[in-house]
């Protein structure tokens, strides 16, 4: 009981790193979250990828010299085997290896061969290859703390072709007005979406100074298991991205509201961002 109330502390913003898209346990329920359009969390419905995929393609075409992509955080690469069969070449990373299971299958019974899946946290992700996309899609971004987004832009930025283009989205100061704290538990039977056996969940929702927000889910399992899940996310005001993107080397080509074009409002929750590598880093 001692250990579910430390494991039940919050503390500093980016204390903990601990996630659930990497827990052997979870990698089932990870992997329906995005397949399944009815579950949140995942990856979005079929449809508004490939509508995404129009835009991100027809913007960067094969004919301007586009071809080599690089997906960050690819999931089961619902974004990347679309693009591949529109004959660029692709890379997908992520850190479930149930997820590039699912990726490296589907590829094979789809006859894609310019697709190719690496199990990695993608902050250790090397190769000498270039790219001249490389996407970062989900707000990933933002659940980072600033020394790791700062050491991920320059790792994408060593891996991007000169003029190559980082696209990633982030969430908005409106998104973080919008927050709300609170705390929740609740009771699982066997067989539940997530585990056949039984367990408590407890959540707790909670704001930090310099536009910070934490999701904590504590699980505790009928065998006496626990399992600590942290979902940190940074809210950007556009003028502070500018500055991190600057820092680095990247200046932006252009801003959405989403991936598939649509125009940016200051009212929005998210920002989609196109960043051209231009000069040489400091």
């Amino acid at each position: 009981m001692k250990k579910l109330f430390n494991l039940l502390e919050t503390e500093t913003p980016f204390y903990s790193t601990n996630n659930i898209w990497n827990e052997p346990k979870f990698s089932n329920f990870v992997l329906e979250t995005h397949l399944n359009k009815d579950w949140g969390g995942g990856s979005k419905d079929i449809n508004l990828i490939k509508k995404d995929v129009k835009f991100i393609t027809s913007t960067f075409p094969l004919s301007d010299g586009y071809c080599n992509v690089l997906d960050l955080g690819c999931g089961p690469g619902l974004y990347s085997n679309i693009i591949a069969q529109l004959g660029y070449t692709v890379t997908g990373v992520d850190i479930s290896e149930q997820s590039i299971k699912y990726a490296k299958k589907c590829a094979s019974e789809q006859g894609i061969t310019n697709a190719d899946y690496i199990c990695n946290d993608f902050f250790e992700f090397e190769e000498s290859k270039k790219y001249n996309l490389i996407l970062l899609n989900y707000q990933i971004f933002g659940t980072f703390s600033e020394k790791e987004r700062n050491a991920l832009l320059s790792k994408i930025y060593n891996h991007l072709e000169e003029n190559g283009v980082l696209i990633f989205d982030i969430l908005t100061l409106n998104a973080y007005e919008k927050f709300e704290e609170q705390q929740l538990w609740s009771f699982s039977k066997s067989n539940n979406i997530i585990s056949k056996e039984k367990f408590l969940a407890f959540i707790a929702s909670r704001k930090y100074n310099d536009n910070v927000t934490l999701q904590k889910t504590t699980y505790l399992f009928e065998n006496g298991e626990t399992y600590d899940f942290c979902d940190w996310n940074k809210y950007f005001s556009l003028e502070e991205i500018k500055i991190e993107l600057k820092e680095i080397g990247f200046e932006i080509r252009s801003i959405y509201s989403d991936i598939n074009g649509k125009d940016y409002r200051n009212e929005d929750d998210t920002l989609v961002i196109f960043s051209q590598k231009r000069r040489a880093k400091l």
